[in-house]
């Protein structure tokens, strides 16, 4: 075999190495006795005589250490190839949820719904606006973007059901004024304006009742607005035949009880409101 470092390194120095009696030993030998050293002993010795010749090539190589190919990013965002693997962004209304102001007040929402299933009115309208005070303080209620759109849409659907609670009080004016409100923090909320159409119907108007049902239908409630709808052509119909008795009762100089024809018509549209299914 090839001579080893060692025998190389005393052969440039001139020098031999000795047996254990003293007797020098050749170069000829120590190959023959490497050349039946196992390679990890021979490359061992070699590392540990071969001191002086920084510069030498190694004859073995270092193997280098595995390579864990996943990609670590510690700092920063990972880059363009990696974003299909990051998490899905969130909604504008999981980031509004994240304030306890949001949690608690859809707590207290709960338990007026819970008291308006046992038809306790009043009871369920001081939850829903106990709700809409916590909500008021929300840090995103006077912001822009969409989470603070979830949060103004949230705050509407509250006023919403204070228009039902105060509907089955039979407080229209305060049910009206809570559709408003309900309104005017979201114009496209489709519970707040079928609700509005039912109290304007309670009331009589019916011009008014058929363009928020017109509206609702356009912003996704289309089976409880042509529902609605059909009240209002119904009430239309049944104050034009009232009209007509009326009138021929003057002029016959009968007194009618078209008075109480009328108060009739209204409790009847009240209790087809109450039996709406978004007053459920």
């Amino acid at each position: 075999g090839a001579p080893s470092r060692a025998c190389r390194a005393r052969r440039r120095a001139g020098s031999s190495p000795n047996k254990p009696n003293g007797q020098p030993t050749s170069c000829a030998a120590e190959e023959k006795l490497s050349a039946h050293l196992p390679p990890q002993l021979e490359t061992s010795a070699d590392a540990q005589l071969d001191t002086t010749q920084h510069n030498a090539p190694s004859r073995i190589q270092p193997r280098a250490p595995p390579v864990d190919a996943t990609p670590i990013f510690r700092f920063g965002n990972p880059p363009a190839n990696m974003q299909q693997e990051q998490l899905p962004a969130k909604t504008a209304e999981e980031v509004a949820a994240e304030a306890p102001a949001w949690r608690a007040a859809e707590e207290l929402k709960e338990k007026g719904n819970q008291q308006y299933a046992l038809k306790h009115w009043q009871r369920a309208l001081e939850h829903y606006q106990r709700a809409l005070g916590v909500l008021s303080t929300h840090p995103l209620r006077h912001t822009i973007g969409a989470p603070a759109a979830a949060v103004r849409t949230k705050a509407a659907s509250y006023h919403s059901n204070c228009a039902a609670a105060h509907t089955q009080l039979g407080s229209l004016a305060e049910a009206l004024k809570a559709c408003s409100d309900a309104l005017s923090a979201d114009p496209k909320l489709a519970k707040a304006l079928l609700r509005a159409a039912h109290v304007h119907l309670m009331l009589g108007q019916t011009e008014l009742a058929r363009k928020h049902y017109q509206d609702a239908a356009s912003h996704g409630a289309p089976t409880d607005s042509a529902q609605g709808l059909r009240m209002c052509s119904a009430a239309d119909a049944e104050v034009g035949r009232l009209l007509s008795e009326l009138t021929a009762c003057r002029r016959a100089g009968v007194q009618t009880g078209a008075a109480s024809s009328q108060q009739k018509l209204l409790s009847r549209a009240e209790g087809c409101v109450k039996k709406a299914p978004h007053n459920a």
